[in-house]
């Protein structure tokens, strides 16, 4: 299932979070996710889920995937390496039991 994490406004826009879900557990939680976007989320647009309710109990059972052009990906682009470390930290501490793979949509320069 792929995801819209609302950013904050100094990065603006949003970040495309893929989960898979690697247990039961992980589909009731990923349809949680998906519901609350939809009930509290969709503001005049897309439904996205808030970073705050990214905890570990919520992705329990679930394996993501982030993406560019946001987050990680972005950061490693734009040279902002410092950033970028701190968004891996940020995905690492919720997914300490699963795994998060992250890729670029263009290499660095």
């Amino acid at each position: 299932m792929d995801l819209l994490v609302a950013e904050s406004a100094e990065r603006r826009g949003s970040s495309r979070l893929t989960l898979l879900c690697q247990t039961q557990e992980g589909y009731r939680n990923v349809t949680r996710l998906i519901t609350r976007a939809y009930l509290e989320g969709q503001k005049n647009g897309p439904p996205m889920v808030e970073r705050s309710w990214l905890t570990q109990a919520a992705l329990t059972g679930l394996i993501g995937l982030s993406a560019a052009p946001r987050d990680i990906g972005c950061a490693l682009v734009n040279g902002r390496s410092a950033d970028a470390q701190a968004q891996l930290d940020f995905w690492l501490a919720l997914f300490a039991t699963a795994s998060i793979s992250s890729c670029s949509a263009r290499p660095p320069r």
